[in-house]
């Protein structure tokens, strides 16, 4: 038989595994209905890992965020004021939006 703190404690726990799998489930069909997560703290490895194969250029992203697209099958990055520059410093290229693709099973192979 089990004792009653231990009863509290397995109520609780059930309670506390509900409350998390009702947010993740909230959380996950909030994103797919055309909400965004914003990604600011993985900007900067992004722009370390494309700037790592750039010789000439650097790439600043700006700020990020991450959204799915309408037929919700595909995930994007989309980032605001986008620059590119030379070797001094220069701004090249400058874009308002950037939109990057994600693919689920290219990222799984």
């Amino acid at each position: 038989m089990i004792s009653r703190p231990a009863k509290i404690a397995l109520r609780v726990a059930a309670i506390g595994l509900g409350v998390v799998v009702l947010g993740v489930g909230l959380f996950a069909w909030w994103l797919m209905s055309g909400g965004s997560v914003p990604v600011s703290l993985l900007v900067p490895r992004i722009e370390a890992a494309i700037n790592s194969s750039l010789k000439d250029i650097q790439v600043d992203l700006g700020d990020g965020v991450v959204q799915f697209t309408k037929d919700r099958k595909v995930a994007f990055f989309q980032f605001a004021n986008v620059e590119a520059s030379d070797r001094n410093g220069n701004v090249i290229a400058r874009v308002p939006k950037a939109n990057v693709s994600l693919s689920g099973p290219a990222l799984m192979n």
